[in-house]
């Protein structure tokens, strides 16, 4: 790394006020802010100067503080960052190693500082007193960009802050209820009613298609009823599932919107898939089908503060494949899912999964990712139907692909019902 340091002027500490306009400063608490200004020095750089260098292993990470910078890729893709924006709030060039050079675009300021101190901060650890804050580590310094996105990850994840909406409290206190002596339709009804919008669309699916007997129901006491207890409870989780895809940043909006097509699809089709076999509870298929790339939320979410991985649509890409099970399944048993579900995070990307004797939950998802890629240019990069083992488990009978479209024309009603449930 080089820093360029040309302004004849003397070192300036910041204050507390100056760092509290960046994103991941803004939950520290005033002692804990005058603590890191007091071991920080505000850097000045003029036009051209080279502030980062691509490739260093350096651990600082850089916030803009005033002025501009360019970020400029290896393959020559610049970004431009300006102070004062969402984009120049979040840390730049976090990565280690280093994937831009950081050069200044007029005089600059900015700050250099250890991230792992300031994940310290967050934990309440104090620095030692006789040294104030250490702003060396050789931490991240062997880590590449997988390794340091995963590894934030889980220590977030096992300090309670893992940076990922949790699931709505009436999805919890609906699954503990269920673990009660006694749970019956008014008593899960009375606790429905403190969210409108979940007990809004039980209503509706209570009197869609899939579950309608006779008369609509229009309380929430006679669509639990209906829909009986258990099914309440996995729509509800459903439900809540469905929203932690919705308005992220607006660089990752098409990636997000992406995701949430992709498992709304997945959802309705295993649901179908589901009553076809008639092996498979629908309700448990659908929410399967929804938490089946839920790893990517938490990825996707991480890169929003990653600018390196934001507008790297290559390096997001691989790191999403490479770490989106594992991420998943940390995120299940989190929220004490049952080991079967989180096995469809986990596995249901790999298609050369065998698995148990018995068909799972995961087999029917990946069958039903395999239905979803039908028409799309996945097609081309995924295995055919009769290449992957849980075909057969599953007995569903002879799906050739010209056998599916025919079972995905015959079930498309049935499939937009399911989609209507889950989607807005």
């Amino acid at each position: 790394m080089r820093q360029t340091n040309l302004k004849a002027v003397p070192p300036r500490r910041p204050d507390r006020e100056l760092l509290r306009q960046f994103g991941v400063m803004q939950n520290l608490t005033d002692e804990q802010l005058d603590l890191l200004a007091s071991s920080l020095t505000l850097h000045y750089a003029r036009k051209g100067a080279l502030i980062l260098q691509r490739g260093s292993t350096d651990p600082s990470t850089l916030f803009l503080v005033s002025g501009a910078v360019e970020l400029e890729a290896g393959d020559g893709h610049v970004t431009t960052l300006v102070s004062g924006t969402p984009s120049a709030a979040r840390p730049i060039a976090q990565l280690t190693p280093k994937q831009y050079d950081v050069k200044a675009k007029g005089p600059v300021e900015y700050l250099l500082v250890d991230y792992m101190l300031l994940q310290e901060l967050q934990r309440g650890t104090d620095a030692p007193a006789s040294t104030g804050l250490v702003l060396t580590s050789e931490t991240l310094s062997d880590e590449d960009a997988e390794a340091c996105l995963l590894g934030r990850i889980e220590e977030d994840l096992s300090h309670d802050r893992l940076l990922l909406p949790s699931l709505p409290e009436i999805a919890i206190r609906l699954g503990r209820a269920l673990e009660g002596e006694a749970s019956n339709a008014k008593r899960i009804a009375l606790m429905l009613q403190n969210d409108p919008a979940i007990t809004a669309k039980l209503i509706k699916a209570a009197n869609s298609a899939l579950f309608a007997e006779h008369d609509p129901v229009d309380r929430p006491s006679a669509a639990v009823s209906r829909l009986g207890i258990e099914t309440t409870h996995k729509l509800v989780v459903g439900f809540a599932l469905s929203e932690l895809f919705r308005a992220h940043a607006r660089p990752l909006q098409q990636r997000m919107q992406a995701l949430c097509a992709e498992s709304t699809r997945v959802a309705a089709i295993s649901f179908v898939l589901a009553r076809l076999s008639g092996r498979f509870s629908g309700e448990q298929a659908m929410v399967a089908g929804l938490i089946h790339n839920i790893g990517a939320i938490a990825i996707v979410s991480y890169a929003e503060t990653y600018p390196e991985l934001a507008e790297n649509e290559a390096l997001l890409d691989d790191t999403l494949q490479r770490l989106q099970g594992r991420v998943g399944g940390m995120i299940l048993r989190d929220w004490n899912f049952p080991e079967d579900l989180v096995s469809v995070a986990e596995e249901s990307g790999d298609w050369n999964r065998d698995g148990r004797l018995e068909p799972d939950y995961t087999d029917l998802v990946m069958v039903a990712r395999l239905h979803s890629f039908i028409g799309t240019p996945m097609m081309e990069r995924a295995p055919r139907l009769d290449e992957v083992a849980c075909l057969d488990k599953l007995e569903l009978g002879d799906l050739t692909p010209r056998m599916s479209l025919k079972i995905l024309a015959k079930a498309e009603e049935q499939i937009e019902k399911v989609h209507s449930l889950i989607d807005r």
